[in-house]
């Protein structure tokens, strides 16, 4: 999470599974937004989850600025779309469409 002055203006939830890891969510308040507090929370993320498995996020299909935030540190659309977890379900009764994304972890062997 990112503090100013006693004051929570960020946050970033991660989880590691068995064979998958994932993020939850990432938020940053509207005037905090564009300052990098959300990069530096998603790279934290990255190391706190490791080189060892594919990293998987929900994003709302038509929050295009998140999607685009999550494209540019490394993610990809999958194409799985629609009502993926119970995070999307809202209490009313009515369902986000979410859109999953994955940041492939990459396995090169050394060239001799």
């Amino acid at each position: 999470m990112a503090v100013d002055r006693d004051k929570i203006i960020a946050f970033c939830v991660a989880r590691k599974e068995n064979s998958e890891h994932r993020i939850g969510a990432i938020y940053v308040l509207p005037d905090y937004q564009r300052r990098g507090i959300g990069g530096l929370l998603i790279t934290k993320a990255f190391v706190w989850l490791g080189k060892k498995n594919d990293i998987f996020i929900n994003a709302v299909s038509y929050n295009q600025k998140a999607i685009g935030f999550y494209k540019k540190h490394g993610f990809i659309e999958t194409g799985k779309r629609g009502v993926l977890d119970g995070a999307a379900k809202l209490p009313g009764g009515k369902t986000l469409p979410e859109t999953e994304l994955i940041k492939k972890i990459c396995f090169l062997n050394e060239i001799r």
